[in-house]
């Protein structure tokens, strides 16, 4: 546990979360934190962005999440990615997930459930569940072992 809380990716998702609490004091001081951390590592998940159980951050570097996006469970996300909009319809990303480095999510996409993003790569076009897809845009490249970097990954009903 103490391996946990040393780690500013776990202390910036547990601050995250907190800014939903229900308890006003926790609530509070989970937002001044999370914005502290946000300004320090430059990653600025919207706190009104809907965020499933599972959220695994891999590095705290240059990451932007719209509060519009509908993210599922187990979603890992790696440093310079950007979940964006310029009209308030920000991706929707289905259950096991994983966005390599630098992977951009433009505007009103869908990704499926159990898809690899891989690095530096640009989604404009919808992307079908149990795939990996790469490239600029982004196309898929394989159907083998969708969502194989899935860290740990949140089981419901346990």
């Amino acid at each position: 546990m103490l391996t946990y809380l040393r780690k500013p990716e776990f202390r910036y998702t547990v601050w995250l979360r907190g800014c939903k609490s229900t308890s006003i004091i926790w609530r509070t001081i989970s937002r001044v934190l999370h914005k502290c951390y946000s300004k320090k590592y430059l990653v600025y998940i919207n706190r009104h962005a809907s965020i499933g159980y599972g959220l695994y951050i891999a590095h705290l570097m240059c990451i932007r999440v719209a509060p519009s996006a509908i993210i599922g469970n187990n979603f890992n996300i790696s440093h310079q990615c950007n979940v964006g909009t310029n009209h308030n319809k920000a991706a929707h990303i289905g259950n096991n997930v994983y966005l390599g480095p630098g992977v951009f999510l433009v505007e009103n996409v869908t990704i499926g459930n159990n898809v690899t993003v891989g690095a530096g790569a640009v989604v404009v076009k919808d992307a079908p569940d149990n795939a990996t897809i790469a490239g600029n845009p982004a196309k898929v490249i394989s159907w083998k072992s969708p969502a194989r970097y899935i860290i740990n990954p949140y089981h419901s009903g346990l």
